[in-house]
């Protein structure tokens, strides 16, 4: 009776137990989605602001979005291949296993074969050799009083090999037939991502064109700076009670100490003035088009978008007011409401933002406001 009594309670603890992870766990969704509203009306806000603009601009954010998504598709694309390739290779190691293995099982048939031809079981034998069904060959296997145990043992070996390597061909076949439509798949992709390319040069060459004094582009750059902060300013405010379950992450603990967001030092730092007198609130990092940006530590995406003046630009609020901003973006990998680890690939570098030189532009920010990157990452390369 007691033995009972305490199974009972163990019983009622773990219900109890699941039911309050199964309500966390419907908590957090409630949550992300929450978040996730939030997010999309500010940047619906953001579109109707930014339609007020040029013709020009929107045009260029129309095709720099275009061509991020392709970005994203090529490299969806090309691990699928990966995938698809380092799969092929295991499979073509177990057929020419099962090839070996079905000769070394072939010498012992042709001595059995032999033994049953001179004890005149033929009939039977031809019989049970023309069935393909698996289940059926087993059972009339057992049936079959003249063969010994391990003659059994030696048909039953036979025939399995055979089938499985009929069916690791067959799935070499198709795993070669998917990687040749993938392969056809990336083709149309590029030829998709180079034909939006032309075009977006024509648009930065048109916008360009535009603004000719220097008066023009401070003002430009101004009212870009500004819409930036108004964003970020309103993220803040609206996501101010809004749990991120960042609480344990201390960012503040790592200054100093963060990883670079990409390997490169940066051309245009923080503080510094153009020649025009624009002063930098973070970093231009010159690289390669297409090198992978890295976020500098834990937190959630609150912003994956193109925004004017930044391009394709991606936001990680990592707690207590901290948020890390990468821009001119190429391609973004990663959208709002996503979770990202330390050193995680987030971005690919590019030109978008209307911009020709390829670096990724970076920032850090403390309550919206600008921070020095020198003081927060590591003092080498890493």
């Amino acid at each position: 009776m007691q033995k009972l009594f305490f199974i009972l309670i163990l019983m009622c603890s773990t219900f109890t137990v699941q039911l309050h992870a199964k309500s966390e766990k419907q908590l957090k969704q409630a949550e992300l989605e929450q978040l996730n509203g939030k997010i999309n009306k500010l940047k619906s806000d953001l579109k109707k602001q930014q339609n007020k603009h040029n013709k020009q601009t929107n045009e260029l954010a129309t095709i720099e979005s275009s061509i991020g998504k392709n970005e994203k598709n090529i490299l969806s694309i090309k691990n699928k291949l990966l995938q698809l390739d380092k799969s092929k290779k295991k499979l073509l190691l177990k057929k020419q296993d099962l090839i070996n293995d079905q000769s070394a099982l072939k010498n012992q048939m042709e001595v059995l074969f032999l033994d049953l031809y001179r004890q005149g079981q033929q009939a039977w034998l031809k019989t049970l050799l023309s069935e393909t069904n698996p289940a059926n060959f087993s059972r009339k296997l057992k049936y079959v009083e003249f063969i010994t145990l391990s003659q059994r043992d030696a048909l039953q070996s036979f025939f399995d090999n055979q089938l499985l390597l009929e069916k690791t061909i067959s799935d070499i076949d198709e795993k070669t037939q998917s990687s040749e439509q993938q392969q056809l798949s990336l083709s149309k992709t590029q030829q998709s991502l180079l034909a939006n390319q032309q075009l977006r040069k024509k648009e930065v060459s048109k916008l360009n064109k535009t603004i000719t004094s220097s008066k023009q582009k401070i003002d430009i750059h101004t009212k870009n700076k500004k819409q930036l902060e108004q964003l970020i300013q309103k993220m803040l405010l609206s996501l101010s009670n809004q749990d991120l379950g960042l609480e344990d992450i201390q960012f503040s603990q790592l200054k100093g100490k963060l990883r670079w967001p990409i390997k490169s030092r940066a051309s245009n730092r923080f503080g510094t003035k153009t020649p025009t007198g624009r002063q930098w609130d973070g970093w231009e990092m010159p690289t390669t088009a297409g090198t992978t940006v890295n976020v500098i530590a834990s937190g959630r995406v609150i912003f994956s978008d193109w925004l004017r003046g930044f391009g394709l630009l991606i936001i990680i609020d990592h707690g207590d007011g901290y948020l890390s901003l990468y821009g001119r973006n190429q391609s973004l990998l990663k959208e709002e409401g996503q979770w990202v680890s330390a050193n995680e690939p987030i971005s690919m570098v590019g030109v978008s933002g209307g911009f020709e030189k390829t670096a990724l532009y970076f920032e850090i920010r403390k309550n919206s406001k600008p921070q020095d990157p020198a003081f927060w990452l590591s003092k080498t390369i890493k």
